[in-house]
């Protein structure tokens, strides 16, 4: 009684069947004082008849009976163990979810909102009531002022090819009047192969989308061109970050679109620009493999000009290479001597 935690008289009167424990407690007695379920209500219904609680006797019905009573409470026990365990479960990942920085929204199979996490309405500053049974088709009907016809495209995007969809720093307009830019993952559930709803993940990056279009201008007003190109892994072909003005001016660039297009088009785009082209070639293929520091070639530029290439590693204070940067400036042109004659 101790160990099970309750009284004698009450073990004993639950014992003797005057008393109707919990299934728990009935299933605790049972381990504790004799072992399975159906044979301890077996062993009890022979002390109830003056047998031997260990006596051996044919089978009768009564056994099968008790054996059917113990099957039945297992069954309610162990879906009552399941629910508890589902239910730890779903308090986790909800949890989980709730707590990270990150907007969640999880639409039904006909796009309506059926979950959105308090992340989302922090992002949005749309109460999550207000988010709840909206659809991306038709938000902007019930949410003056939100523009979300980006992500719109890219959900439908998603919903069309039944596929994860990536986006990036796509512009929305909130109710509010204030831009917000997104980044994140639209993903389709399927199931028997027909669409089942959509998981969307959403962060915000409006912050670095600015600092990036500051970048972008600030860098437009040099007096030389600017190239940056980034490198995922040694060896790996690079890719143009980003280019400035006069940069694309200068090498007739202005239809590139970073980073999609590809490096070695724009390497030959470029050389078909520089009279020492392949001079160019050669010198750039060695600084992106060795990184160089303090690099400088002149070019000499088929309209006649010439430039100063300055190429520089960009490495932070860990020594971290995050890729080059790469500095053309024109080159005063030289003047010609001129002197009079000396009169006889």
């Amino acid at each position: 009684a101790k160990q099970l935690g309750i009284t004698q008289s009450y073990l004993s009167s639950v014992i003797n069947g005057s008393r109707t424990a919990s299934l728990d407690l009935q299933s605790d007695i049972a381990k504790t004082l004799f072992g399975p379920y159906d044979q301890f209500l077996e062993a009890g219904r022979r002390i109830k008849e003056g047998m031997d609680p260990h006596g051996k006797k044919p089978p009768e019905i009564q056994d099968g009976v008790e054996s059917l009573i113990a099957k039945l409470t297992y069954y309610v026990m162990d879906h009552k163990r399941i629910e508890e365990e589902l239910k730890k479960t779903k308090n986790f990942y909800e949890a989980i979810v709730e707590n990270q920085q990150t907007g969640v929204l999880v639409m039904d199979k006909d796009h309506v909102v059926s979950y959105a996490n308090e992340f989302m309405a922090k992002l949005s500053g749309i109460p999550g009531e207000k988010i709840t049974n909206t659809t991306p088709y038709t938000a902007h009907e019930t949410l003056p002022g939100l523009d979300i016809s980006s992500f719109k495209d890219q959900y439908d995007k998603a919903f069309t090819k039944l596929e994860p969809v990536s986006y990036n720093n796509i512009r929305t307009m909130m109710p509010e009047g204030h831009p917000l830019y997104l980044s994140g993952w639209i993903v389709p559930q399927v199931k028997d192969g027909a669409f089942d709803g959509m998981i969307c993940t959403l962060w915000d990056t409006t912050t670095s989308t600015i600092l990036r279009n500051l970048f972008t201008l600030s860098f437009d007003f040099a007096e030389y061109g600017i190239g940056i190109i980034q490198q995922t892994k040694p060896g790996e072909m690079p890719f143009i970050y980003y280019m400035n003005k006069q940069f694309r001016q200068i090498f007739d660039l202005q239809d590139v679109d970073p980073p999609s297009y590809p490096f070695g088009k724009v390497q030959e785009r470029m050389a078909n620009k520089i009279k020492n082209g392949d001079a160019w070639l050669a010198f750039s293929k060695d600084n992106i493999d060795n990184n160089r520091a303090g690099s400088k070639f002149v070019i000499d530029h088929v309209d006649g000009t010439r430039y100063e290439c300055h190429a520089e590693p960009l490495n932070d204070d860990d020594g971290y290479s995050w890729g080059r940067i790469c500095m053309v400036k024109e080159l005063a042109k030289k003047r010609k001597k001129t002197g009079k004659k000396k009169k006889s």
